[in-house]
């Protein structure tokens, strides 16, 4: 059995069961389905940027990799989802996402911010409407103090109109514990 170490939990990586089956871990399960969707993830961005981590900002994309390695680094607050999720079709490049956040800016101010908002730079946008420019449209709250299916928080991530996240991590827990027990 291959093992990752991540905040001092041992999860298992991949497990072969020897007839042939691999069952992956449920955080890279969850992710390939998402990716199968057309779900672009990452790290939370606005935590990233809130508390001055800017760097460690990556693309929306499909690279589990980079997403394991900001989670083993940054320890984030997981009630604010430390996974965030955007359908590709949904992905803003920065001078799409500034020009809908100037738009938007400007027709709700009050008329003494017109011009500010009008004229501001692109620093000072984001700076006012850091989620709005950070975030995705969904959120996983992943746990990195817990192991297994007790990692995943939070089943309310408005997943459910692409795939059944629940049955996708009882499915993975059964899979598991079968093998655990040595019944597969």
């Amino acid at each position: 059995m291959l093992v990752c170490w991540g905040n001092e939990v041992a999860v298992p990586c991949i497990i072969n069961n020897f007839i042939g089956k691999t069952m992956e871990n449920l955080l890279k399960t969850i992710l390939l389905e998402c990716k199968k969707n057309k779900l672009m993830f990452r790290a939370n961005a606005y935590e990233l940027w809130n508390h001055g981590c800017e760097t460690m900002i990556v693309p929306w994309g499909y690279d589990i990799k980079a997403l394991q390695e900001t989670l083993h680094e940054f320890e984030f607050d997981t009630p604010n989802g430390n996974i965030q999720i955007l359908h590709e079709d949904d992905v803003q490049t920065h001078k799409q996402l500034i020009k809908s956040l100037r738009k938007e800016a400007m027709a709700n101010c009050y008329d003494e911010y017109l011009e500010e908002y009008k004229t501001c730079g692109d620093d000072e946008l984001i700076k006012d409407f850091p989620m709005q420019y950070y975030c995705g449209n969904h959120q996983i709250m992943w746990e990195m103090y817990n192991e297994g299916e007790e990692c995943l928080s939070d089943w309310t991530t408005g997943l459910d109109k692409y795939f059944d996240l629940h049955k996708i991590s009882t499915t993975w827990a059964e899979e598991f514990q079968d093998f655990v027990k040595g019944l597969s």
